[in-house]
């Protein structure tokens, strides 16, 4: 695995040249440091995958249904990002 690099964040890292990789597993990613999430692969399933502290039935606060997504490594699957969203709505970043 290769260590050399400068952390954007725990699961990312920026080779001299500008490209990102997965920090676990060398994976180059596509993208730069500020879109790269939006070109990883997701999977999407109920929010009760999140965890017994958020609420299942989304429609108690707000007027949609939403589901639980997970933005993945394509070489290793470890998550880089996890959020709750309406159903079908696009990666927003923060």
């Amino acid at each position: 695995m290769t260590t050399s690099g400068r952390r954007l964040n725990e699961n990312v890292l920026r080779r001299e040249d500008g490209s990102i990789f997965c920090a676990h597993c060398d994976q180059s990613l596509e993208g730069g440091p500020t879109d790269y999430v939006s070109k990883l692969p997701f999977y999407e399933t109920t929010v009760d995958a999140a965890g017994p502290h958020i609420f299942t039935d989304s429609r108690a606060f707000v007027d949609t249904d939403v589901v639980f997504r997970q933005y993945i490594c394509p070489g290793c699957a470890v998550a880089f990002h996890t959020e709750v969203v309406p159903v079908g709505e696009d990666f927003v970043p923060s």
